[in-house]
Order: structure tokens, then sequence, then C-alpha cells
């Protein structure tokens, strides 16, 4: 009972510092593409 706790609270905490990382990398892409086409006009 106890392991599968643990084993939900870890799946939980890679999917979400998964998520996190994928936003991040988001705004980092949206940023430079707004930076591009700034730039290009």
């Amino acid at each position: 009972m106890t392991f599968t706790i643990l084993l939900v609270g870890y799946v939980g905490i890679l999917t979400h510092i998964v998520i996190m990382r994928q936003v991040k990398a988001i705004k980092l892409l949206r940023k430079h593409f707004y930076l591009a086409v700034y730039l290009a006009v």
C-alpha cells in the first residue's frame, strides 16, 4: 500500500518536472521566434 503511494507520488513529480521543462522550452522558443520576426521586419 505504502509502495503504491510512493510510486504514484514519484511519477507525479517526474511528470511535473517534464511538463515544467516543456513549458520553459516553449516560452524560450516563442521569445526567440518573436525576436527573429521583429529583427526580420
